[in-house]
């Protein structure tokens, strides 16, 4: 309505209701008045004017004329009324707004009475203008209307309600915005009466129009790109986009892209016929494997929904874009469904949708197995594992899984991981998982057998059995973390209900539960602190203890790809607070590349808490392996980190790279001795990386056979020999290192024929107790002390050892240490005693002058202290130490 006009008419009527407010002179008595809700004024006609002229003028439609003359009993004629003569007229009426009722929901539903904010809607709602109604994945609604219509919201919809008001001029009219999602709109309007509903998309509107005996059957929705579409499978529709208009009636479809005109109609789809379950006269129909229709031409894909009831309003699953002509849900809760199918066209127009058919749902159960790589406990992104062998029991009644309950199933997990049980009778059934037929995602090495891997479960739904620590299987009332499954302490054995260690209750009697059990299972972790073999399952390829840190190796030895060990006890630390580890035999040999051993223990129940707030150093696992042999040998990248190791022989024999941190030989984790042995580490192949390593009582500490090894901050204690560098051995660094109580020599060096060792940098050490600090089994260099001289013939190429002068007194009570070196070196300098056996610390370094000579101030040194010195050149090449006598003070300043 144009504003002046507006205007104009909202003064006519102030003006008319000022007029109506007094009764007027000469006004018959027994008049009757006016309906509540009416305003009545006092008219004066005019030439021409009739009754129906002046009811259009004021209300928009004749309809009303007969109660304006209701109003005027003097007047005869309707259609010749006498100019100048006044009369009482109904100038506005005001209507009663109209109401949407929320008839049925659908699992979740969401409404916002304005100006409230969003809450739950629950049937028998009542909504007005502006209230909005929105539905979530699997969900729907249905509204109903005064005028008997309703509207049907699917899934993942949002629309608010915006004309509800009938209008003075035309039909009766009902607006609904769709912000997002699909609504259907049925409306079978009463005998004579007309009904106009209107649904705006974007800049796009719809009216449905429905009048006499013509149903509208409609669907409207807003597509993924913004697309606006329009399907019409009764009644008719006019859409208007753009300032342009399209008549589409029953049998056609349009959509409108967003700012552009409607496209022509073009026909809909017929509806497909379905296949199975498909009711037969007087028979039922059952749902076993799946659904089946039969092709439509120029179906591009095809739309499946089931219902709870007849009426469509009650979902339960849709599913979109199948191009095949089957279809397999999830295993549905046992019960009474309906289903339907719908063919979709090249343009994304739904066809006809096929009449519903009823069938009832077989009891059944669903799930799905992931591997959780790295035991965090989850499976949310886990990779799914395929080929798995599920089995169902069914309990006896006693709610305990024994060997009485009745084995009624087995099947095997697909690509996705997901597995069923369809055709069960309700009942309370176990499901267990055959831990055995489980393989690794990332595949297997070559020449490795599937029969050496064994996964340890990690994760549990609702149901799942889980040990609790103490041994007694607790059940998870939600989803989460289930290290070790049924027991942590003890092998799945899945030959047997009693024995199988994978476990998950699940009730399929209440129809309105769907069933399901998933399950984690990983290659990596560590739960089970028991050693011994003779478990269940095991093969000439060898299968150790589930959950053992001997599988944890024998599968990262199969498995392709590095493999990083997580340490999940399950159990309680035995008195000490660490666990520990007894092996009868040697660890296996690690093989593959990129493996991990790391003790750090985390919580077991939450796989990404540490079980200590504050981590210390003091490692949480121990492993104490009997025999002389080498306890755990390695010819592939290796790390060992946060773990204790016991070993009457060599505790770690490293043929490949090996990274160390925090590591114990020879020590309990709380810093005690442990039993003697041979050697702690021996490298003979790869770069060895020591960092925080502590080796006590060994007859030798480290045997360094390769090159390039770094050793930093590395302790040896209480050994015959400290760090022994062999043969051709170069390019090593040991950097911050402490000697403690070495009877022999605390770094030796020990050439082999013509090998000899080169480039081995020796600094910021620490002797307490050594008997000798450095030293080599073969000959001594010729190379002049103090010079710049080498002698090949010797290790670290004979160079030169620096030469001690003597001290000077100098002011202040200091002594000043000076001697001479090769100028191209760093000289290095250390403090202490000598008793029978060397005690030094490092000082400091320095660079001698460019004529060799050098002097440093060496504080509270006393006529006992006794001073050592080595020399490095550019290359590494770090010379023996020479050693001050204590006497060698020359003058005082």
């Amino acid at each position: 309505m144009p504003e002046r006009k507006r205007v104009a008419l909202a003064a006519v009527l102030f003006l008319a209701a000022i007029a109506a407010s007094a009764q007027t002179p000469g006004e018959p008595p027994d008049q009757p008045g006016p309906r509540a809700g009416d305003t009545v004024a006092w008219y004066t006609v005019r030439p021409g004017d009739t009754l129906i002229g002046i009811t259009i003028h004021y209300l928009g439609s004749p309809s009303l004329w007969t109660e304006n003359l209701r109003l005027n009993p003097q007047i005869h004629d309707p259609r010749h009324l006498k100019p100048g003569s006044r009369i009482r007229v109904i100038v506005s009426r005001q209507l009663p707004k109209r109401n949407a009722l929320v008839d049925r929901v659908a699992r979740r539903v969401d409404a916002k009475p304005d100006p409230q904010p969003w809450a739950t809607a629950h049937e028998g709602d009542l909504l007005k203008e502006n209230d909005g109604v929105r539905t979530f994945e699997k969900s729907s609604a249905d509204l109903k209307f005064d005028d008997g219509s309703h509207l049907t919201m699917t899934e993942n919809s949002l629309l608010f309600l915006k004309e509800m008001r009938p209008a003075q001029r035309g039909p009766v009219s009902e607006t609904i915005e769709i912000i997002d999602g699909q609504i259907d709109v049925a409306s079978r309007p009463k005998k004579k009466a007309t009904a106009e509903l209107h649904v705006v998309i974007g800049g796009t509107s719809i009216s449905h129009n429905a009048s006499g005996d013509r149903p509208v059957a409609t669907r409207s929705r807003k597509a993924s790109d913004a697309k606006a579409q329009v399907m019409v499978y009764g009644g008719s529709s006019v859409v208007a986009s753009a300032g342009k208009t399209v008549d589409v009636r029953a049998g056609m479809g349009t959509q409108v892209e967003q700012g552009k005109a409607p496209e022509p109609p073009q026909k809909l789809l017929p509806a497909p016929a379905l296949v199975e379950p498909m009711a037969e006269p007087a028979a039922e129909a059952t749902l076993h494997a799946g659904f089946g229709w039969k092709s439509v031409p120029e179906a591009v894909s095809y739309t499946i929904e089931i219902y709870r009831d007849a009426d469509a309003t009650q979902l339960v699953e849709r599913a979109t874009g199948i191009r095949e002509t089957s279809w397999r849900t999830n295993a549905l809760p046992y019960g009474d469904f309906y289903w339907r199918a719908t063919a979709v066209n090249k343009a994304g127009l739904d066809g006809y949708p096929a009449r519903l058919v009823h069938f009832r749902a077989a009891a059944g159960l669903q799930g799905n197995v992931a591997e959780d790589v790295n035991a965090a406990g989850s499976i949310e992104v886990a990779p799914p594992l395929a080929g798995v062998r599920v089995i169902a029991w069914r309990d006896d009644g006693n709610g305990v899984p024994d060997d009485a309950d009745v084995r009624t199933g087995e099947t095997r997990t697909d690509a996705t991981g997901r597995f069923s049980f369809d055709g069960l009778a309700p009942a309370v059934y176990w499901i267990a998982v055959d831990s055995l037929s489980i393989a690794p995602t990332g595949g297997l090495n070559a020449g490795a057998a599937a029969e050496s891997v064994w996964a340890e479960q990690t994760f549990g739904s609702t149901g799942t059995l889980c040990s609790d620590g103490s041994g007694a299987p607790v059940t998870r009332t939600a989803a989460g973390p289930c290290v070790g499954g049924r027991w942590a302490s003890q092998s799945d054995d899945p030959r047997r209900l009693s024995t199988s260690k994978h476990l998950a209750r699940v009730d399929t009697t209440d129809p309105a539960v769907r069933a399901t059990a998933s399950f984690g299972f990983s290659f990596n972790v560590v739960d089970n602190v028991v050693d011994n073999a003779g478990e269940v399952g095991e093969t000439s390829a060898g299968r150790s203890r589930q959950g053992s840190l001997r599988q944890f190796i024998r599968n990262a030895n199969a498995i392709a790809g590095p493999n990083a060990m997580r340490f999940l006890p399950a159990v309680g630390a035995e008195q000490q607070p660490w666990w520990t580890i007894h092996c009868a035999t040697p660890l296996p040999r690690v093989t593959d590349g990129g493996t991990s051993l790391d003790g750090t223990a985390w919580m077991a129940a939450d796989p990404a808490r540490l079980r200590t707030a504050a981590k210390e150093q003091r490692p949480d696992l121990e492993v104490d392996v009997a025999g002389t042999g080498e306890a755990l040998a390695t010819v592939a990248e290796t790390k060992i980190a946060s773990m204790a190791l016991q070993s009457a022989g060599t505790a770690v024999r490293a043929g490949a790279a090996l990274s160390a941190r925090n590591l114990l030989i020879g020590l309990h984790p709380d810093g005690t001795p442990g039993p003697a042995g041979e050697t702690g580490i021996t490298s003979d192949g790869g770069d060895l990386r020591l960092d925080t390593v502590t080796i006590a009582g060994r007859s030798t500490g480290l045997v360094i056979e390769s090159s390039n090894a770094q050793i930093r901050n590395t302790a040896i204690l209480h050994a015959a020999d400290g760090i022994v560098i062999r043969g051709g051995a170069s390019g090593n660094s040991l950097l911050r290192d402490r000697f403690e109580d070495i009877s022999g020599t605390a770094i030796l060096f020990e050439p082999k024929g013509e090998a000899r060792p080169s480039r081995n940098r020796i600094s910021e050490a620490e002797f307490v107790s050594v008997g000798t600090p450095a030293g080599s089994t073969g000959g001594v260099s010729t190379a002049r002390a103090g010079g710049c001289g080498y002698d090949d013939s010797a290790v670290n190429r004979g160079i030169a050892v620096p030469v001690i002068g003597g001290f000077e007194t100098v002011p202040g009570g200091l002594r000043s240490l000076f001697g001479r070196a090769c100028s191209g070196t760093t000289v290095e300098v250390y403090a202490g005693r000598i008793n029978g056996r060397t005690t030094a610390r490092f000082v400091r370094s320095l660079t001698p002058e460019y004529d060799g000579t050098f002097r440093v101030l060496v504080e509270h040194m006393t006529d006992s202290t006794r001073t050592l010195v080595n020399a490095t050149d550019k290359d590494g090449n770090t010379s023996l130490f020479s050693t001050s006598e204590p006497t060698q003070i020359s003058k005082t300043k």
